[in-house]
């Protein structure tokens, strides 16, 4: 029956050791690959929130400024019934005080549905940007960290090699 030395039972547990920093950074990295992937999903789904928003707000605003519309028209036709009553048609027609109102809104509205689209766009290329970054960063992450188990692995099994070399001696008399 073989017996094992104390040079073997170091090298072996050299080898082991290499192993064993191999597989955790393997694990490693592996976990950096899957926070490459989260930080990706996360990214799209703000980017969708994102878009939903801006939707939202502009549909909002479009529905304000059809009000307006209506209600500016209403006037319009109000004042003109009443000029054409009365016979002050030009008087009430030119009643512009109501009507640059609501003009006014309307192209307020447009303004804002114009600074909507602007900063919505801006918020949607930061969080593209970002979610790019974060993938980025996890998969060099992931790189670096299997880099290091190889060269944890190589310095343990170096470390073994030179200690069997040194403490492997000849125990057996002939």
């Amino acid at each position: 029956m073989a017996t094992i030395t104390a040079a073997q039972a170091l090298a072996g547990s050299s080898i082991l050791q290499g192993f064993t920093a191999m597989r955790s950074s393997q694990a490693q990295a592996e976990q950096y690959r899957v926070q490459a992937q989260a930080a990706k999903i996360k990214s799209d789904f703000e980017a969708r929130q994102n878009d939903i928003a801006k939707k939202k707000e502009a549909l909002d605003i479009e529905k304000n400024q059809v009000q307006i519309l209506k209600d500016t028209k209403r006037q319009i036709a109000n004042n003109i019934a009443l000029g054409a009553a009365s016979g002050f048609l030009r008087d009430n027609v030119l009643n512009s005080q109501i009507l640059e109102e609501g003009i006014e809104e309307y192209l307020t509205g447009q303004a804002n549905l114009n600074l909507l689209e602007s900063s919505f766009g801006i918020m949607g290329e930061m969080i593209e940007r970002q979610g790019r970054d974060e993938a980025a960063q996890a998969t060099a992450a992931a790189t670096n960290t299997e880099n290091l188990g190889l060269v944890q692995a190589g310095g343990y099994l170096a470390q073994g090699y030179l200690n069997f070399k040194k403490y492997n001696v000849d125990t057996t008399e002939t």
